[in-house]
């Protein structure tokens, strides 16, 4: 914990922009190719597209994975395992690294000697602002959250069923 503090990155792998610096030891620098996908998936969520709509773009346009490209060895073809998912799209969506924050301490175990992990709530994380360079404005990134809120709302309110309750299955009786 007192690394991260001082502001060194020493989590396994950097979220997808990002990669490690060869220069500096943990710090953590823009990788281009890798950041313009995400800003490009930042441009199409300020459009109004859902996670869904958008990865399914990703994958018509034949954008590569994160796999695709840190492991291109292994992950080189373009099967279905390896194309995006609405989950990828939302991951990063949500992802406030790309503000240029680092955030450490969501986890504590839950008791002294246990190796269960539990989260703590969102107050008592630890954050350092401005601890990277940033890949997508805050402005940007606010808008794209009070879109997906807004997707969220409106999946809710899609899935009343008139029918429900009311209908049963003569077999199953779901």
């Amino acid at each position: 914990e007192n690394k991260c503090a001082n502001g060194e990155y020493v989590f396994g792998q950097v979220p997808f922009g990002y990669m490690k610096s060869s220069v500096e030891k943990n710090k953590v620098i823009i990788n281009k190719e890798e950041a313009e996908i995400v800003q490009y998936i930042f441009s199409l969520a300020v459009l109004s597209k859902s996670s869904t709509q958008i990865a399914r773009q990703l994958c018509r346009e034949g954008v590569p994975t994160m796999m695709q490209i840190r492991r291109p060895d292994k992950y080189a073809g373009d099967g279905k395992a390896h194309a995006w998912s609405a989950q990828a799209v939302r991951n990063i969506l949500n992802n406030r690294f790309y503000l240029g924050e680092m955030t450490y301490g969501r986890r504590t175990s839950k008791s002294v000697g246990s190796k269960k992990m539990t989260m703590l709530p969102k107050e008592e994380w630890k954050v350092i602002p401005n601890h990277h360079e940033a890949i997508i404005e805050k402005e940007t990134f606010e808008q794209v959250q009070e879109k997906l809120l807004h997707f969220k709302i409106e999946n809710k309110k899609e899935r009343k069923y008139i029918f429900k309750g009311k209908i049963f299955c003569g077999y199953c009786h779901h």
